[in-house]
């Protein structure tokens, strides 16, 4: 995890003296405790547990936190079990505005309009693959352009991740709505094309059933895919109030090459590429619902699953098999 990360989640709940708050309600007479931050302090606590290794017992908060690990922000507990979450973090506060205005001193505040970009290192082992990256990203960068480029900020320190500042405001968007798109395309591609109701969809629409095949069935996929991406570009470029023509571009171009440069960034997803916005994102992009959070957990897990699509088995091959069994 960056620095930037680490500054930002801790100093969420950090208070004036930059001390940890527990965020807690007394009930029944002291008898339970409802933690409010409970989901925060444990992401915390996966960041810090090692810096008060030497001193603070963990035991009795690791045990609690194995009893309510799928809990979310709300949770209640017994005294005791409030208590071993308040005395540790306690123990830790010592130490935290020392360690906090480390983290102050060592990280500098992005540009509101910067996207991080974490480099696929999976899939770079040489100087050529890593040149061929930086074409890929730098076109589809460009295929963005709606008012103006972008501007290569330089890497975050210590990290094997890009800065790159958008710098002027409806490319920033016309990137966020793509990379919405794109996110959406992933849950689509797991949830319907290697479900039964696309090959029941895709069969539907032969006319004859002997026209079944892999090859055909991968074909329908991907016109559904173009259909989906193009339709979700037209509706974005009206919720952008985007101008008929801008940077030179008509509408209609604009259109084709946002569609494009949305394809291109579903491939770079593929290629294990993550595009995460500044921690420090402007209000608009906030209010607008473009500050999106996107699970790259779950996009890993799906690219690592076999990639080739599940085609249905020729006719003719289950008809043999079928006979095979009758036999």
């Amino acid at each position: 995890m960056r620095l930037w990360e680490i500054k930002k989640i801790i100093g969420e709940s950090l208070d004036n003296n930059n001390q940890i708050i527990v965020d807690y309600e007394a009930m029944y007479n002291n008898q339970a405790y409802t933690i409010k931050n409970y989901g925060k302090l444990i992401e915390i606590f996966g960041i810090i547990w090692d810096l008060s290794r030497n001193d603070v017992n963990k035991e009795w908060i690791c045990s609690v936190i194995e009893k309510y690990w799928e809990e979310a922000m709300l949770i209640q507990l017994s005294a005791q079990e409030f208590n071993h979450i308040n005395n540790y973090f306690s123990q830790v506060n010592q130490k935290m505005p020392l360690y906090y205005s480390i983290l102050e001193t060592m990280v500098e505040d992005q540009d509101d309009q910067i996207i991080n970009v974490k480099i696929p290192e999976v899939n770079i082992s040489s100087l050529k693959k890593l040149n061929t990256f930086n074409s890929r990203l730098d076109k589809i960068f460009k295929g963005f352009n709606v008012d103006w480029d972008y501007t290569f900020k330089g890497l975050d320190k210590w990290t094997s991740w890009y800065e790159i500042l958008v710098v002027w405001h409806y490319t920033y968007l016309a990137f966020l709505s793509c990379l919405d798109i794109a996110k959406a395309f992933f849950e689509t591609r797991k949830a319907y094309y290697d479900s039964e109701k696309a090959k029941l969809d895709y069969e539907a629409s032969l006319k004859e059933k002997n026209e079944f095949t892999d090859k055909w069935f991968k074909e329908y996929q991907d016109k559904r895919m173009n259909l989906e991406i193009d339709k979700k570009i037209e509706e974005a470029l009206k919720n952008l109030w985007i101008q008929d023509w801008m940077n030179g571009k008509s509408g209609a171009e604009l259109h084709t090459h946002l569609v494009l440069a949305t394809k291109e960034l579903v491939e770079e997803l593929w290629e294990w590429t993550e595009f995460h916005l500044s921690l420090n994102p402007p209000k608009y992009a906030e209010e607008n619902w473009y500050s999106l959070q996107i699970d790259y957990k779950q996009i890993s897990a799906l690219i690592e699953e076999d990639t080739k699509p599940k085609w249905l088995e020729d006719k003719q091959e289950k008809k043999e098999d079928s006979e095979k069994i009758e036999e």
